[in-house]
């Protein structure tokens, strides 16, 4: 008698896994497509924040060589500005140590 019970608590136990995984598995899927949206950068507005600051492409460039030593051309800063290669961590300091403006200035970051 009390291996049915067992069995019809593991059979209901089942049942119940069976009808609420895809449920759960959606919830998961939903919550990782949100952490990957807040991971990715969004269009980079470092064009704005240079012109603002009213230096050129060049002018960056030479400051972010004289003053930290990185080099960086005026055609990568062209190729971040039109979305074409993220920023890596560096350079995007670097960049705002120049402008004075912060990482969270740089893109739009998605929500």
């Amino acid at each position: 008698m009390s291996s049915d019970i067992d069995l019809r608590k593991l059979a209901a136990s089942i049942v119940l896994f069976i009808m609420f995984t895809p449920i759960l598995l959606m919830d998961l899927d939903k919550m990782i497509r949100r952490t990957l949206m807040a991971l990715t950068l969004g269009k980079c507005l470092l064009r704005s924040c240079r012109e603002a600051a009213g230096i050129t492409q060049a002018d960056l460039s030479d400051r972010l060589h004289k003053v930290l030593g990185l080099s960086v051309s005026p055609q990568l800063i062209s190729l971040y500005e039109n979305n074409r290669r993220p920023m890596p961590p560096l350079n995007m300091r670097g960049v705002c140590i120049i402008l004075g403006c912060t990482e969270a200035d740089l893109y739009e970051w998605p929500r």
